[in-house]
């Protein structure tokens, strides 16, 4: 699905295939219901810095029961020492094959003291077992978010993996929405690319930010999120592509510029474009790949290819055909 008019010739988006990008077995955390509100690769601010957020947030009623997804060793405490609040108490589990599952934003007074004795001494917790409950954020107004459980899956070198590749597949019937591709000069201007019913396809050579609005939505879903995986072509040639399997490093505050385009630009309206990452609000979410004309071949037509992924299925395809003058 894409909200680019199919009319366009410089632009068709095509939804195809379901196949799931997680297939795992590990059951979920929480037997009532819930949607995915962010994954871990949503762009996020800790302060004024930027960052992936490193793990998968399961939107659910406050006080939803919170349950062992595997066997290890339990633990519990505040994941953010200088900042104890009932918001950041976690219980964790260290799992036999060397994985480390933190379940964030639980009610320290919902944890059951038989889990509190385990922890304490690490002591094992069997798949299953009743943990604690989501706390309420609506007694702490302040911190702006719905309540929610946050999944971090910890491999031992401590780089974040996505925790939806050993759950069950998601059921979803909506393919990633590709909603403009811009080429944004350095004077922080879009000076081709189609977006809705304007495009711009003659473009000077140089380097640019390929620039992609996408947005991923899994059904029932919230305000949007982030693709699982992107990738674009030119001239037959990858120029980039991500995927979201796992974060590029341990700390998750580098990369993301790697990934994303940071700050505003304008359309090719002229109206300014930027990210929009308010969890409660429809968000978006601006891609960057480097683009450089001189590495295709020099000038004349380039085709240019952008392929979104979802995140349980679906694909979409967005093809611009660029004429590159000298």
């Amino acid at each position: 699905m894409a909200l680019l008019p199919v009319a366009l010739a410089a632009l068709a988006a095509a939804a195809r295939g379901q196949t799931s990008v997680g297939s795992g077995s590990v059951p979920w955390p929480l037997r009532a219901p819930f949607v995915v509100m962010n994954t871990i690769g949503t762009l996020q601010f800790y302060g004024d810095k930027p960052g992936f957020h490193h793990g998968v947030d399961l939107k659910a009623a406050a006080e939803t029961k919170v349950y062992a997804p595997v066997s290890g060793a339990v633990g519990a405490g505040y994941y953010y020492p200088r900042y104890k609040s009932p918001y950041t108490f976690m219980v964790s589990i260290d799992a036999d094959d060397g994985y480390r599952w933190e379940l964030h934003h639980v009610d320290p007074a919902s944890v059951p003291q038989a889990i509190l004795d385990l922890a304490a001494v690490h002591g094992r917790v069997e798949a299953g077992t009743l943990l604690a409950a989501i706390f309420d954020t609506s007694t702490t107004p302040e911190l702006g978010v719905p309540p929610h459980l946050h999944v971090d899956l910890i491999d031992p070198n401590g780089v974040r993996h996505d925790a939806l590749q050993r759950f069950p597949p998601l059921s979803d019937d909506q393919a990633p929405e590709i909603r403009g591709v811009y080429f944004v000069g350095g004077d922080g201007r879009a000076a081709a690319g189609v977006s809705g019913l304007l495009r711009r396809e003659t473009l000077a050579a140089g380097r640019y930010d390929l620039v992609v609005d996408a947005l991923e939505t899994v059904s029932p879903g919230t305000n949007g999120d982030v693709p699982y995986r992107m990738e674009v072509r030119a001239a037959g040639r990858l120029v980039g592509s991500f995927r979201f399997d796992r974060l590029p490093d341990a700390d998750y505050l580098k990369g993301v510029a790697d990934v994303y385009r940071l700050e505003p630009f304008a359309g090719l309206d002229g109206k300014q474009l930027q990210n929009q990452i308010a969890a409660e609000a429809p968000r978006r979410f601006l891609f960057r790949f480097p683009f450089d004309t001189a590495s295709l071949g020099g000038p004349g037509l380039i085709p240019v290819e952008v392929r979104a992924y979802g995140l349980a299925g679906g694909e979409t395809r967005a093809v611009l055909r660029l004429m590159v003058k000298p």
